[in-house]
């Protein structure tokens, strides 16, 4: 028998309010998107409701938590190019988005650091 530790009712708590917070937010980006949704990977069209799994954060909130509310950061895709994704195979188009995504966090950490200096000088 494999003993797993005890979450806290606080842990458990703030689990359930960030779901809520992220579902939140998907729905917003959700209500952005036109009225046909198709995958922003394959193409194929998308029916029924907002999933979660239809949002892929580009650069990974476990990496960058900061990230996980960018709009910019966040890719609209099937489940099966998402998992593909998550699995180590995106699709050419997904990997152009990282790349994309990844630039513009480089370019913001760059504009940090000039205002920053600024505010220093």
């Amino acid at each position: 028998m494999i003993k797993r530790k005890k979450k806290s009712i606080e842990k458990v708590e703030e689990e359930i309010r960030e779901a809520g917070r992220m579902k939140i937010f998907h729905d917003l980006l959700w209500s952005k998107l036109p009225r046909k949704k198709v995958c922003s990977s394959c193409g194929v069209e998308i029916h029924g409701q907002n999933k979660s799994y239809y949002w892929d954060h580009l650069i990974e909130k476990s990496v960058h938590p900061e990230l996980k509310y960018a709009e910019w950061n966040m890719y609209f895709c099937c489940g099966e190019c998402h998992g593909s994704k998550t699995n180590g195979f995106p699709t050419d188009k997904h990997k152009q988005a990282i790349e994309e995504a990844k630039k513009k966090y480089e370019e913001t950490i760059l504009l940090q650091k000039e205002d920053l200096r600024t505010q220093e000088g």
